[in-house]
């Protein structure tokens, strides 16, 4: 038996991707991540390299460099959207959503958002390979998490270009080096586009030995409603006067929707369909 043009035999079943976005998904699906090109403007990324700087600069302010040292999270932007809408907008692009949409269906929540700066010969706890659901060594069915990572700067291999191991999201155990050394591979992409990773696939910031370059990402993690956010992004929200929970699809995504509720009649307040708190 012969099947779509006589480019095999013995085949009863094939999947169907026509559509773009069709296509992205089963990529998705069977390496653990996808790249999408181009999907933002290089004017747009120039801005976001501009943000990323200065909401940096902020939160060390905020925090002090010694903490940041401490904790690990040296020029890393802790949820930038709730300093800067443009953050958030970066995250609700349409293709992406799309991509979204076609892997968790239509109700998911932004577990967190991070801006990642990897510097020229720079030591970035990012480095180390990972998983987005860290310490979990179990596979599901279903993909329960993405992530997206924005190529605000271009990705090559010197200049510290994310690696990841494909067909990770596969399996349950982390494989012998001996396999990581012949299988892993780095993703090279231009400014402005996205790296889309099952969010069980094992990754890794690179190395960035590029003399004075600066490579700057924004990495997005969103996942089914009942997992728990990295940060409390109504409680912040609300508490920089930023009142998205008006706007129906923010108002999910944020996790407005999904916070734990006070009371049974919060809690029916923030399930009546269609409708958000006033």
């Amino acid at each position: 038996m012969t099947n779509n043009g006589s480019q095999s035999y013995g085949v009863r079943r094939q999947h169907r991707a026509s559509t773009e976005i069709e296509i992205y998904l089963e990529e998705l699906r069977r390496e653990g991540y996808v790249v999408l090109s181009d999907v933002f403007s290089p004017d747009i990324m120039k801005e976001a390299s501009e943000l990323i700087d200065a909401t940096y600069a902020l939160q060390v302010q905020e925090t002090g460099e010694d903490i940041l040292e401490k904790a690990n999270d040296t020029d890393i932007v802790r949820c930038p959207l709730a300093y800067d809408r443009r953050f958030l907008d970066l995250s609700i692009n349409e293709t992406i959503q799309s991509i979204i949409k076609g892997v968790l269906g239509e109700n998911y929540v932004l577990l967190q958002q991070n801006g990642i700066i990897n510097r020229s010969k720079k030591t970035n706890f990012q480095t180390k390979w990972h998983r987005d659901l860290s310490y979990q060594h179990w596979i599901c069915s279903q993909p329960l998490l993405l992530n997206f990572l924005i190529c605000i700067d271009k990705f090559f291999v010197e200049g510290g270009a994310t690696w990841i191991l494909p067909g990770s999201h596969l399996h349950e155990e982390f494989p012998s080096d001996s396999y990581l050394a012949r299988h892993a591979k780095p993703l090279e992409a231009s400014a402005g586009s996205v790296i889309v990773l099952d969010g069980m696939t094992y990754h890794r910031g690179g190395v960035n030995t590029s003399p004075g370059y600066i490579r700057r990402a924004l990495n997005n993690v969103v996942a089914l409603p009942f997992m728990g956010q990295q940060i409390d992004m109504p409680r912040l929200l609300n508490s920089r006067g930023l009142k998205y929970s008006a706007e129906p699809f923010l108002y999910n995504y944020l996790g407005y929707r999904w916070n734990p509720a006070s009371d049974a009649a919060s809690w029916r307040e923030h399930h009546a369909v269609g409708h958000a708190p006033k």
